[in-house]
C-alpha cells in the first residue's frame, strides 16, 4: 500500500493507469491517490480510446482533475507509460493528440506544484491492477477512503488469488 507521505517537494502521491485491448470496446482508466486523510480511488470504463497512449493520457487528465476537484493540487504522478511521460515532458505536440494535450495542459496550469514519473509496472500495481480488473465499468467513480475499502480488498484478494501459482 501506499504511505501517505509526502515527497520531498511537499506533493501526494497518485498512480494513475489505463488498460487497452486493440479489439475492445471499453478502456479503462484508474487511479489511486493517498493522501492524508486516506485513499482516494478513481475507476472509470469508456469507450476503447484510439490506442493505449490516448487512453493513459486520458487517465491521466481525468486523475488531475479529479485531485484538483478535492483541493489536492501538489500532487506527483506515476505512470507505467514511458511514451506518456515523454510527450509531457518534451512538450512533444503529436498533431492527433493535440486536443489531448491542450487539454492536459489547461489542468496542469492549476496545479500549484505538479511532477510525473515512470515507474515501472510493478511499482505501480494499485492502479495497474484496477485498471484490468474493473475495465468494463461503465460508470465514473471516485471512492474515497474508507467506503470502498471492502470493495478494493476483495478485488485485490481476488486478483492476487487467482495468480498465485
Amino acid at each position: 500500500m501506499l504511505q501517505a507521505i509526502p515527497n520531498n517537494n511537499g506533493q501526494l502521491r497518485c498512480q494513475v493507469d489505463a488498460s487497452w485491448v486493440a479489439d475492445g470496446y471499453t478502456s479503462g482508466l484508474r487511479f489511486v491517490i493517498d493522501t492524508p486523510s486516506g485513499i482516494l480511488l478513481g475507476s472509470r470504463g469508456k469507450s476503447r480510446a484510439l490506442s493505449p497512449l490516448q487512453a493513459e493520457l486520458e487517465a491521466l487528465t481525468w486523475a488531475m482533475d479529479s485531485a484538483l476537484l478535492r483541493g489536492l493540487d501538489s500532487v506527483h504522478f506515476d505512470t507505467d507509460c514511458s511514451a506518456l511521460v515523454k510527450i509531457i515532458e518534451e512538450k512533444d505536440s503529436r498533431p492527433i493528440f493535440e486536443t489531448e494535450t491542450e487539454f492536459f495542459n489547461l489542468i496542469r496550469n492549476r496545479f500549484r506544484c505538479f511532477s510525473i514519473s515512470h515507474v515501472s509496472r510493478t511499482l505501480n500495481i494499485q492502479a495497474d491492477t484496477l485498471a484490468k480488473v474493473i475495465e468494463d465499468v461503465s460508470a465514473s467513480k471516485v471512492c474515497p477512503n474508507p467506503r470502498c475499502y471492502g470493495l478494493v480488498a476483495s478485488v485485490f484478494r481476488k486478483v492476487f488469488r487467482d495468480s498465485s501459482p
